[in-house]
């Protein structure tokens, strides 16, 4: 509500900071400091009905999750993931049990903005399986949220449609996107508002390529299609997703060579395949962690990682990139008054792309 990014961080203790975006230039206010304890594995969503900013970490002391109003969850997790699932009110946690057998679970939490405090339901479990790595998105057309996760045991990359009712959270059944072993530290989400599908990205151990693949979230399962490699590099990891509704493109960024380089890329979607752009070195340098947002005021993606160079201190880059029409392809007037390469209800036809800025009007394909 404020058009500002907000990132959270942990030099030793956890930190927050906001951002403002002007064209592809970035300024930061002044880090607040969240705890008094060495922390890690940030994550945040923004609870756009009370109009907070919730950050999740863990505390590397007693290994507990913490919210930032203080409040204690009653987890041993490091890695986790928040979201905002717009429907319920409520925020989701989706963690890894370290006191459980590693098994993927949820927890529900209501934020109170009188006081800043938030409490949470009962924990529920999505697999009993041990699992690491994991990332969740929520899909405003489903009113779900999508959990991925790789398998301890083989590696493989599975789903979960997660459903929030009252304080409480259910999963259904797993769904595997790759049958295959996932790499380790490459595994992001992020939601297509245009065509209503999760995309997940990946890096795959077969080759240690980077790859997208397509969700469809029907009722409490998931459908995949369109397998895409994105990155020709064998060493692409710490990939993170994020989806600009203006031209349906996607932004990707990611480590390569042996982590020694951050780049970014994009993708015009259409359905469920990808027209790629031209691959953007942000820096060469070695890193931890990336993160990538949408400005949603200036339209532009912001690109977050650790600067390997730098004693591994936060940097960001902000991108932008231009709406260009592929094509060959057939678009539809949007019920925003846009363009999209698939049709909204009504549908409404506007022309065949003829060049990547000019529409063949009421042309067709």
């Amino acid at each position: 509500d404020n058009n500002k990014v907000v990132h959270a961080f942990c030099t030793t203790v956890a930190h927050a900071i906001v951002g403002t975006v002007s064209g592809t230039s970035v300024t930061y206010g002044t880090a607040v400091q969240i705890n008094t304890n060495a922390s890690s594995y940030t994550s945040t969503a923004y609870d756009t009905a009370n109009d907070r900013v919730v950050i999740v970490y863990s505390d590397n002391g007693d290994s507990y999750g913490y919210a930032s109003v203080g409040t204690t969850l009653l987890l041993s997790s490091n890695q986790k993931s928040i979201v905002y699932d717009a429907n319920a009110g409520k925020v989701l946690i989706v963690y890894r049990d370290g006191g459980g057998g590693d098994e993927v679970k949820g927890i529900v939490g209501t934020v109170d903005p009188s006081d800043n405090s938030i409490t949470f339901g009962s924990a529920a479990t999505a697999a009993a399986t041990q699992n690491f790595n994991l990332a969740a998105v929520y899909d405003s057309n489903a009113q779900k949220t999508v959990v991925v996760a790789q398998d301890y045991t083989d590696s493989t990359g599975t789903a979960y449609v997660a459903t929030i009712t009252g304080t409480s959270v259910s999963f259904g059944t797993g769904v595997d996107f790759l049958a295959a072993a996932v790499n380790n530290n490459a595994l992001s989400v992020t939601f297509n508002s245009t065509d209503n599908k999760v995309i997940v990205g990946y890096g795959k151990a077969s080759d240690n390529k980077g790859y997208l693949i397509t969700g469809t979230v029907s009722g409490t399962s998931i459908s995949f299609a369109g397998e895409t490699a994105f990155s020709s590099d064998t060493t692409t990891n710490y990939i993170s997703l994020a989806y600009k509704a203006a031209g349906n493109i996607l932004g990707i960024v990611y480590n390569v060579s042996g982590s020694s380089k951050i780049r970014f890329n994009n993708a015009v979607i259409s359905g469920t395949s990808f027209s790629f752009g031209t691959e953007q070195d942000l820096v060469a340098t070695t890193t931890d962690t990336t993160a990538l947002i949408l400005d949603e005021t200036a339209n532009n993606f912001v690109a977050s990682y650790g600067d390997g160079s730098n004693n591994y201190d936060g940097t960001t880059n902000v991108v932008s990139v231009s709406t260009s029409a592929v094509i060959g392809t057939k678009y539809y007037v949007t019920t925003s008054g846009g363009f999209s390469s698939s049709a909204d209800t009504p549908s409404v036809n506007a022309g065949l792309a003829i060049s990547t800025t000019s529409l063949l009007l009421n042309g067709d394909s």
